[in-house]
């Protein structure tokens, strides 16, 4: 017997409630990242503190495009050197390690599908190259409790999907020194262009320049509740922000960046589905 010609969409539209559906296509299109991505952590097995060193890391190869890199714990202290472009889905430095970005060194983290950076417990990360963080689902950088960011260099974070560009936790400090540039082109929907997390101060000392693309910000360019300071010749702007001290343009898939593409116009389809007269109670009940 011929089958209806009812499509798979069609079909899972009447066995699976939106929300579910919603969830599948989630894991479907988001959840290959994390398959692809692969973990890597310091261990500090070679002979220097340097990132292109491959025997300092776990699996004895340098990290990709698609690392998640973990760097932990006190007398983890990780340097890129001079010259070198470290690449990462995501970077995590915890428990009072430490990571250097040389002068004339890029470290640049793209298509996470959390925050691109995370600092926490007692991290440090010193910058005084270029940092470039872009297409993150949800903070471009996460500087969490009594971690500090120290930045000479440039760091460029592009209009975020999800949260803010850079987001506070507690205790936290961003010394944006004399000749830093911090960049953040936009922040998610209503969300903050710097913003803030749970208990605790957070500290902002600028004697560079911030600065915050408001015309990309719905929420405040610098969340209220953070301590703002400037010293020297410290600015803070909210136009005309655009990328700096770029170093070198690596090419990087965009896998995530079509996945919210197609759920987007998946879940705009079926929303169109759902306000017709024979789908709306249902869909009043499971949504």
């Amino acid at each position: 017997m011929k089958k209806s010609n009812t499509t798979l969409f069609a079909f899972l539209h009447k066995q699976i409630n939106f929300k579910t559906f919603a969830l599948l296509l989630f894991c479907l299109f988001f959840g290959s990242e994390y398959i692809k991505a692969q973990e890597i952590s310091w261990d500090g097995g070679g002979a220097d503190d340097n990132w292109n060193t491959p025997a300092n890391w776990s699996t004895d190869a340098l990290p990709t495009v698609s690392s998640v890199v973990r760097i932990i714990g006190a007398g983890s202290d990780v340097i890129i050197p001079l010259g070198y472009q470290a690449l990462a889905h995501f970077v995590g430095v915890a428990n009072s390690a430490t990571l250097t970005i040389d002068t004339g060194a890029e470290l640049m983290v793209a298509n996470s599908i959390g925050d691109g950076i995370s600092l926490s417990f007692g991290a440090i990360i010193i910058n005084n190259g270029v940092i470039n963080v872009n297409d993150i689902a949800v903070n471009g950088m996460f500087i969490g409790r009594q971690s500090t960011f120290i930045n000479s260099g440039h760091l460029n974070v592009g209009i975020n999907m999800g949260a803010s560009g850079i987001k506070m936790g507690g205790l936290s400090t961003i010394h944006n020194l004399a000749g830093g540039q911090i960049n953040i082109l936009g922040a998610g929907t209503g969300a903050d262009g710097i913003g803030r997390f749970g208990p605790g101060s957070k500290t902002i000392n600028n004697a560079g320049t911030i600065c915050i693309e408001d015309a990309n910000v719905d929420g405040d360019n610098i969340d209220p509740g953070i301590a703002y300071n400037e010293t020297g010749d410290g600015e803070l702007n909210t136009s005309g922000c655009a990328a700096t001290g770029l170093v070198v343009e690596a090419s990087i898939p965009t896998l995530s960046q079509w996945g919210l593409i197609v759920l987007a116009l998946l879940l705009m389809t079926f929303g169109v589905l759902s306000l017709l007269p024979e789908n709306r109670k249902e869909w009043e009940v499971v949504g």
